[in-house]
């Protein structure tokens, strides 16, 4: 674990205590000496696993907690569970390389202020860290508005019959409903029924509409 002193704040201003959990070092220290560097932000210590940000946390109460999403034990999603049991009220932003929705709607889920790109420009990060412990979010309304649609779209993905989900996986590795009845064993006109069940509870006006949303959902292969 790494700790390092930021500038003094002006009289009256109060630091904003960050914590970095990142299992990469060199990352984990480039942010932290970017972060450092700010007068009004203190980073009370970095950690790589679950465990060790649990005991950063219990040790030094950061405001913020930045949290790569890959880590090497898995995602930082448990990670922010566990924090956020413990301290309801901390404020965590995700860092990392992806940023598909899917990820977007778990981030969010598990009590993140904000997911931000590790492309993003240093001071992107520090306007990052400043945003959320200020109290906002750095979701978009525009964001929150298709993550809560992508989860209701997960949730009717969960509605799905086994066979639905078969049908669906064989859309999206491009099979036409002739190959899909032969490849499952079923009549042709089952295979129709099944796609029009699929179009209907996913809200896809044809079949088209409904590779690009089983691309969506991340149907596995």
């Amino acid at each position: 674990m790494s700790t390092h002193n930021g500038s003094h704040p002006g009289a009256g201003e109060r630091r904003v205590r960050v914590l970095i959990v990142e299992n990469h070092q060199v990352v984990s220290e480039a942010m932290s000496a970017l972060l450092s560097e700010q007068p009004n932000l203190y980073v009370v210590g970095t950690a790589a696993t679950g465990a060790e940000a649990v005991a950063r946390l219990q040790a030094f109460s950061p405001d913020v907690v930045l949290i790569d999403y890959h880590l090497a034990e898995g995602t930082g999603i448990a990670v922010a569970e566990a924090l956020r049991a413990l301290q309801p009220k901390i404020k965590i932003i995700f860092v990392s390389r992806s940023d598909g929705a899917a990820v977007k709607l778990q981030a969010l889920e598990a009590g993140a202020s904000g997911f931000i790109h590790k492309s993003k420009a240093a001071d992107d990060i520090v306007a990052a860290v400043r945003t959320v412990a200020g109290g906002s979010m750095l979701f978009t309304t525009e964001e929150l508005a298709s993550l809560f649609a992508l989860r209701r779209q997960l949730a009717q993905l969960e509605g799905l019959t086994d066979r639905e989900v078969d049908v669906l996986r064989l859309i999206r590795l491009g099979h036409g409903s002739r190959d899909i009845a032969q490849k499952l064993g079923i009549a042709y006109a089952t295979v129709r029924s099944h796609v029009r069940a699929l179009e209907r509870k996913l809200g896809a006006h044809d079949k088209v509409a409904l590779l690009a949303r089983a691309r969506e959902l991340g149907v596995a292969d």
